[in-house]
C-alpha cells in the first residue's frame, strides 16, 4: 500500500475542532496571522509545526503518529488569560477525541494524547510583553485503503 503523509489531513482536523469550538479569540492555521505587520488580535491561536512518524512495522497497515504544536498568544499582563487558552485547547481536543468527533480525511482516527503543555513570557526590545504557550498533541491515524 502506498503511504501518504497525513500532516495536512491531521492539521485540517485539528483546525476544524478548535475553530468550531473556541469562542472569544481566533484560530489560525498560518504561521503569520498578520496583515501589513500589524497584529490582528490581542490573543489568538496558531497551529504551528507538525511532524509525522510511521509507527507500524506492518507494510499493509500504515499507522502514523502525527505531532501538532498549537501556539497560544496573549498580550494580557499576567498568565491567567494564557492559562485559560491552554485549558480551552486541551478541553476541546480531548473532548472531541472522546466523543469521536475528529474526522481525518483519508485516515482512521486511532486516538489523541496531550504530549506537553508549556507557558512562558516573551519580552521584546520595544518593551512589549506577550505570553506564549504551546500545547503539543499526538494524533494516531491509520491510512485508509485507496
Amino acid at each position: 500500500m502506498i503511504r501518504n503523509v497525513p500532516l495536512t489531513a491531521v492539521q485540517a482536523a485539528v483546525y476544524k475542532a478548535l475553530s468550531s469550538n473556541i469562542r472569544g479569540y481566533n484560530v489560525y492555521d498560518d504561521s503569520t496571522p498578520f496583515e501589513d505587520g500589524e497584529l490582528v488580535d490581542s490573543r489568538y491561536l496558531v497551529i504551528g509545526e507538525t511532524t509525522g512518524k510511521p509507527s507500524s512495522a506492518k507494510r499493509d497497515c500504515p499507522v502514523w503518529e502525527v505531532t501538532v504544536n498549537i501556539n497560544a498568544f496573549s498580550n494580557y499582563h499576567g498568565k491567567k488569560e494564557l492559562d485559560e487558552m491552554l485549558d480551552d485547547i486541551v478541553q476541546v481536543l480531548t473532548g472531541s477525541a472522546e466523543l469521536e468527533q475528529i474526522e481525518i480525511a483519508g485516515y482512521y482516527f486511532h486516538g489523541l494524547e496531550i504530549d506537553m503543555v508549556e507557558a512562558f513570557k516573551e519580552e521584546y526590545e520595544d518593551g512589549t510583553v506577550w505570553q506564549h504557550g504551546v500545547v503539543r498533541v499526538i494524533v494516531k491515524v491509520e491510512q485508509k485503503e485507496m
